[in-house]
């Protein structure tokens, strides 16, 4: 059911964007961009403490950054607040897995326009252990430097390759620190 509104947009009903969403998140787990490619136009901004605006290419980064973490979405909750989808999530990855913060529960909110998702705002994450995030990432930098300058500054790259090396990281601080 589609609604006009008095200001003569149209609103999509509810379930066609709780749809969108679970779309979003299935695209993640996926790996597959082209599933949420169409949920927005040519941009998009994520909000976790700061906002970041994204084009379709730079999206796309983030997406294959994602990836690399081999992170899976659970959507635990939908409900829908002034028009916002607000989607509780359970994410698990490596990364999360490293950080002892796995798995990380938090709430997403989806913002509409036009059809397409415009914003993302990830809010409260009761679960997370935000201390115990910065111990362990802080660990991880500090040992990297030390013993791989090369895989250095890991953790301000954003891009695949960025991931990548992330991930490399970790592996090599575990195996290091089971050795002894």
């Amino acid at each position: 059911m589609i609604m006009i509104a008095c200001n003569g947009e149209v609103d999509l009903s509810k379930s066609i964007k709780k749809e969108k969403v679970r779309t979003y998140f299935k695209g993640f787990n996926a790996k597959d961009y082209n599933l949420i490619k169409p949920l927005f136009k040519d941009s998009i901004s994520i909000t976790e403490g700061v906002e970041a605006k994204f084009n379709t290419a730079s999206f796309y980064e983030h997406f294959k950054w994602d990836s690399v973490f081999n992170t899976q979405y659970t959507i635990k909750n939908l409900s829908v607040t002034d028009s916002v989808i607000i989607a509780s999530i359970e994410a698990r990855s490596e990364r999360y897995a490293f950080l002892e913060n796995n798995p990380l529960r938090c709430d997403w909110s989806f913002y509409f326009k036009d059809s397409v998702i415009y914003n993302i705002t990830i809010g409260d994450c009761p679960s997370a252990n935000w201390s115990k995030w910065e111990q362990k990432k802080d660990s991880l930098v500090a040992w990297t430097a030390a013993n791989y300058p090369e895989l250095d500054n890991f953790i301000n790259d954003l891009s695949e390759q960025g991931a990548q090396k992330y991930v490399q990281a970790i592996n090599l601080y575990k195996k290091d620190k089971s050795q002894k």
